[in-house]
């Protein structure tokens, strides 16, 4: 046997004159017998080449840059996912509600004589809703309040509010706590209508990728026939796709699954490029020869006996823990590191709150001040038109 390297030209592809470059040039030409490169099953436009038994299978995928790193000052929003901000704001205002609800049916209901009562609790109920809206939160952020409410129904409501309040300052706590030691990212493009949203190329290497990528159908027909006009070919051997989509990211790249997963799984685990999970094409893996050549009925004999016995499949996985592997070595003290040391850097969040918070307390101050000062202008007017028409 004479082994031959790989073809500078890969898979190969066929030329305007109707000739064949690569792999199946090499074996139209009978440069090489059998070819032990793995190809995609399908229609490479000529009927001269054979495949063997499928042997596995693979899919075509697209990749893109991962999506950058929150900032340090927003992962307190980051870290607490939506239904849990939504759950924790609706149930701050619900229980408002539910508190001057309990008000309105204790003094409806007579349960208290009108008289008795103190002289915040005869206030009309807008501005004592306001009273109860303000200490809800406050028990609802687990703080103090200062005063305890008059009806012990309303007492009794407001210990259950704090022991609910627990738990959901737990899970919150708690999330805070692992943003700061895991990352957390913004959202990577899910599906094939998000990649093309995005307007980024497809970039692919191989003419054989483009074939049948986005053959489209009924139901997906404009979405495929979009995809397919962003689609460019990179035949310059230098330019590195996979590396300029790392690092820039001004567009997506086209590739094997098993490829990535073994021979660029350093880029994944570093979160430098991403993997959009739905794949537009899955395809079986054989061997290729000249058509009726005389030994295909023993290879295929032998390729399944050594599917039979899981020599194929074990070679697979070999391959994938030896990537992980050296993957572990490699990044080995960032995998057992599971702290990290706090800076002021990762309150910046709490000081904008602050200042922010400040500044409404300053707005809210003037208008009060304002509001105070039209008030007064407006009861000495009043004042002087009853003197006036009293002298009159």
């Amino acid at each position: 046997m004479k082994f031959l390297d790989p073809d500078p030209n890969y898979f190969g592809e066929r030329l305007p004159n109707g000739s064949y470059n690569g792999a199946i040039g090499s074996i139209l030409d009978h440069s090489v017998d059998i070819c032990f490169t793995g190809f995609f099953i399908k229609d490479y436009l000529t009927r001269d080449i054979e495949f063997s038994v499928a042997m596995y299978g693979d899919q075509l995928c697209i990749y893109t840059r991962k999506a950058e790193r929150v900032p340090d000052y927003l992962l307190p929003l980051f870290a607490i996912q939506l239904n849990v901000w939504i759950s924790f704001i609706g149930i701050g205002f619900l229980a408002s509600i539910v508190w001057i609800s309990l008000r309105i049916a204790t003094i409806y209901l007579n349960i208290y004589k009108l008289q008795v009562l103190k002289r915040d609790l005869q206030r009309p109920l807008i501005w004592q809703y306001l009273a109860i809206l303000k200490d809800s939160w406050v028990v609802w952020v687990r703080q103090c309040v200062n005063y305890y409410p008059a009806f012990e129904s309303e007492k009794v409501w407001l210990i259950s509010l704090c022991s609910v309040s627990m738990v959901f300052g737990a899970i919150i706590e708690s999330s805070l706590a692992s943003s700061h030691i895991e990352p957390l990212y913004y959202q990577d493009i899910q599906t094939l209508a998000g990649l093309d949203k995005s307007g980024l190329e497809i970039l692919y290497r191989h003419p054989s990728m483009k074939d049948d990528l986005f053959v489209s159908d009924e139901e997906s027909s404009q979405l495929y026939a979009s995809l397919n006009n962003k689609t460019r070919y990179m035949p310059n051997r230098q330019y590195n796709i996979l590396e300029e989509i790392a690092k820039y990211g001004r567009s997506a790249g086209v590739n094997r699954y098993n490829n990535l997963m073994l021979e660029s799984l350093d880029l994944l685990v570093k979160k430098r490029i991403w993997i959009i999970p739905e794949f537009p094409k899955n395809y079986g893996i054989a061997y290729v020869w000249l058509r009726d050549a005389p030994w295909d009925n023993v290879v295929n004999a032998w390729l399944l006996k050594f599917q039979q016995s899981g020599i194929i499949s074990k070679f697979e996985r070999d391959m994938k823990i030896e990537s992980e592997l050296d993957v572990m070595r490699k990044h080995l003290y960032d995998s057992v590191m599971g702290f990290r040391i706090l800076t002021i850097r990762d309150f910046q969040l709490a000081f904008y709150v602050l200042i922010i918070g400040n500044i409404f307390a300053f707005v809210l101050c003037f208008m009060e001040r304002l509001i105070f000062v039209l008030k007064c202008k407006s009861r000495n007017s009043t004042k002087i038109n009853r003197d006036l028409q009293y002298l009159n």
